[in-house]
């Protein structure tokens, strides 16, 4: 900027080599301001953006220290590099200086190209510690970026070990894994709607999805897509997990259980006759983001997602119906009734499992907050 003269801030009441410096430093072009004592400067040094404090020791050692201490503490003026000018000091009194937050210590008398060179040697590392900053700012906002977008796939605590291990934010682009899948569909939905208000309709809707949400984030599932009154998700990305079969039905089983509860709390007749029907299968898919350039959604597709829609459809309201594919992964921790089906698709003999209890649950942690 144009006629800017970077600031120096002399802390000193009557001191002629001081009076020299200030001099010194108005000639080679710093505008040099003065404060009468420690507490002065501390108020100073809060209005205004000094390249560097210069101080010199003074008898009053507490009121000193505790100048120190104040203009380091305070965010406004912890980065202003602070200058000490003693003529002799003990090893105890540079110590408690440097832990005050001195930044360095210079013996009296002074020079005053000595001060310049560490002011300029100051100024440097300065300016490397406002790009470091400005570099940390934009990474923050990056990072908050990626938890709103990334936090609308999955549980909180999942983002949250995304951000911090970023390169684990590849399999975004697309890749065969190894997931299970659920479909929860609300019962009875349709009908309901039709007899109801579309204010009552949605506000009951979201008031379902959000509570459902909160139940497939605990058990770090990643939400795929609301259809119509249908919720999808997944286990076993972005994030891979040993677990995600026993995730998703321990997840599915609590669905039910709430959802009892909501229809408890409604405390309308016609409400009782909503519930879930859940279908459940684990296999191979191909997860990423899918869609238009201009609209993309992070979701899985293949034969063994369809599976699990399929099996959705046929569950009854209240059941959790799975494959057979998933009750081999976790058939030691449940019991379940076997039957056959048949699934639009799918040819020959098909096993489903209807969920009876689970005698192993699996223990999750409570839903965290997105840092």
């Amino acid at each position: 900027m144009e006629g800017y003269k970077s600031r120096v801030l002399l802390t000193y009441s009557t001191c002629e080599e001081m009076g020299i410096l200030e001099k010194f430093l108005d000639k080679v072009g710093y505008a040099v301001d003065r404060a009468h004592g420690g507490p002065e400067a501390v108020r100073m040094a809060l209005d205004v953006p000094y390249e560097i404090i210069v101080m010199t020791y003074c008898s009053n050692v507490d009121e000193m220290l505790a100048s120190f201490k104040e203009i380091k503490d305070n965010p406004l003026s912890m980065y202003i590099p602070l200058l000490l000018v003693a003529d002799e000091l003990s090893h105890g009194d540079r110590i408690a200086a440097l832990d005050a937050g001195v930044d360095d210590i210079l013996s009296s008398p002074v020079d005053p190209y000595e001060v310049v060179a560490r002011l300029r040697s100051f100024r440097r590392i300065s300016i490397r510690a406002r790009e470091i900053l400005k570099k940390e700012e934009t990474i923050d906002k990056h990072n908050k970026l990626l938890r709103n977008i990334i936090g609308n796939y999955v549980s909180p605590d999942i983002a949250n070990e995304l951000i911090k291990n970023p390169e684990k934010l590849s399999v975004l682009g697309g890749e065969i894994k190894t997931i299970t899948t659920m479909f929860a569909d609300i019962r009875n939905f349709t009908s309901f709607s039709a007899t109801h208000k579309p204010a009552e309709v949605v506000s009951l809707i979201n008031e379902i999805f959000e509570e459902m949400t909160e139940i497939i984030f605990k058990y770090k599932g990643t939400l795929d897509n609301f259809m119509g009154d249908c919720i999808m998700a997944f286990w076993g990305a972005p994030q891979p997990t040993k677990d995600h079969a026993m995730l998703a039905v321990c997840c599915a089983n609590e669905m039910q259980a709430h959802m009892a509860l909501i229809r408890d709390r409604w405390e309308k007749d016609e409400y009782y006759r909503l519930g879930l029907g859940i279908g459940i299968n684990s296999g191979q898919a191909i997860v990423g983001n899918i869609g238009h350039n201009k609209l993309k959604h992070y979701t899985a597709i293949g034969a063994d997602v369809n599976m699990a829609a399929r099996l959705e459809k046929l569950a009854r309201r209240g059941s959790v119906l799975m494959s057979g594919n998933t009750y081999e992964l976790i058939k030691e921790h449940i019991i379940t009734e076997e039957f056959q089906v048949d699934l639009k698709g799918f040819d020959g003999k098909n096993i489903a499992h209807n969920l009876l209890k689970i005698k192993h649950p699996i223990a999750v942690a409570k839903t965290v907050k997105v840092a």
